[in-house]
């Protein structure tokens, strides 16, 4: 499609001449603002620190004629507002919370546009036993009860955050609930504790640790972008389409192996 059309078309889409976008989500908007006035993006600090957030700038200058700022937030917060609307779009780590708001039909045009690798990093020496163990679900509420016998350590990832998530939804509720304040005093040496692969590639092996190589397909987090119902952006629909697009999409496979794309 040539350069020109191919803006056209998305310029259309961008104002829901082809987005299908729901009744509900078109009801009531809070504002519509003009395509000239940027919208107000928020993205997940790893989009930022992985470099692809200035790649994706970079190629929509050249593709689109203007580029999206985007805004470090936690994932966490990217939600709540979306929720409430203070933002247009949010480009976050998958959530529960993104599940609710969906259904509740506080943010619309959810979409998954990449997926980064969550490790599970340990003690070499393995204190909890888990070597044998390629069950995510199962080497975690290994660790945790050995934790809460004092004989390893464990990270909890932070209260909220996609991880934390994860974990408990791996050890179906158990990681959320933490280590008890009897539990006996842990054990001197590093802790096991869930990294996305930015952390581990910027943070690297410390001393006695490894990546346990469990190989589960659930150890992920996908990269989602979204659509606030309660603000309602011309441009932030254009920025949603256009990262879905090939080139987008390029650049994601070309940022391997911190983001991978999504196959069809």
């Amino acid at each position: 499609m040539p350069d020109r059309s191919r803006r056209l078309f998305l310029t259309l889409s961008a104002l829901g001449t082809f987005s299908g976008t729901p009744a509900s989500a078109q009801a009531q908007p809070r504002d519509r603002r003009p395509l000239s006035e940027p919208p107000r993006v928020a993205a997940d600090p790893a989009v930022i620190d992985s470099g692809l957030a200035a790649r994706w700038q970079a190629a929509m200058s050249r593709d689109l004629g203007w580029s999206a700022r985007f805004e470090p937030l936690a994932s966490s917060q990217i939600l709540d507002q979306l929720e409430r609307g203070d933002i247009d779009v949010g480009v976050f780590l998958s959530h529960p919370k993104a599940e609710h708001l969906d259904k509740q039909g506080l943010i619309y045009e959810r979409h998954s546009i990449a997926r980064t690798e969550v490790l599970l990093i340990g003690p070499a020496q393995d204190p909890a036993g888990i070597r044998s163990e390629s069950d995510a679900g199962r080497a975690l509420t290994q660790i945790i009860a050995a934790a809460g016998a004092g004989q390893a350590n464990w990270t909890q990832p932070a209260a909220g955050s996609p991880l934390a998530a994860l974990a408990d939804a791996l050890t179906s509720g158990l990681a959320s609930k933490g280590l008890s304040a009897a539990a006996p005093r842990a054990v001197a040496g590093p802790a096991y504790q869930l990294m996305t692969r930015l952390e581990w590639n910027r943070k690297g092996a410390s001393a006695g640790t490894k990546v346990w190589p469990l190989k589960d397909p659930r150890l992920v987090l996908d990269l989602q972008t979204a659509l606030s119902f309660r603000s309602r952006h011309s441009a932030g629909k254009l920025l949603v389409t256009w990262l879905q697009w090939p080139i987008a999409q390029g650049i994601v496979g070309k940022a391997q192996p911190v983001w991978q794309r999504i196959k069809p």
